[in-house]
């Protein structure tokens, strides 16, 4: 399962409302908002749950950069001992990553296209259907 960090919902929440008070607009007046209805704002602005996209809108708008306006988690991989790349990556679908995910402290994204991509080593051969590793 590839995951990413999810968003720091209490610092996106403190940055919108200090960056709606500072532009002196209305949510109807940013762009990325405009689809918005004003208690689907509220909402948002309460509970900071939002889609990458509603973040590139809301940050295009707002005139900052989406990990300005909506910084991701830090967390730590017990699996591997570092941290989580913001990039994300690939990690089993183990009881702690799947809490993880209930939380939103984590979500589900598509790998990178170059990890798709990528050549895999030399001399390293991934097993048939009809062979087995030795």
């Amino acid at each position: 399962m590839f995951i990413k960090p999810g968003i720091d919902r209490t610092r996106f929440r403190e940055n919108l409302a200090e960056r709606m008070a500072a532009s002196g607009k209305q949510p109807g007046e940013v762009a990325g908002m405009a689809q918005l209805e004003e208690a689907a704002f509220r909402d948002l602005a309460l509970t900071g749950f939002a889609t990458d996209e509603q973040i590139a809108g809301l940050a295009k708008g707002l005139g900052v950069e989406p990990h300005e306006l909506a910084p991701r988690l830090s967390l730590r991989d017990a699996d591997r001992g570092d941290h989580l790349p913001p990039e994300g990556r690939d990690v089993p679908e183990s009881e702690f990553w799947m809490r993880r995910l209930g939380d939103g402290d984590v979500v589900r994204a598509e790998p990178p296209q170059e990890a798709q991509d990528a050549p895999k080593p030399e001399g390293v051969s991934q097993p048939g259907p009809s062979e087995t590793p030795a």
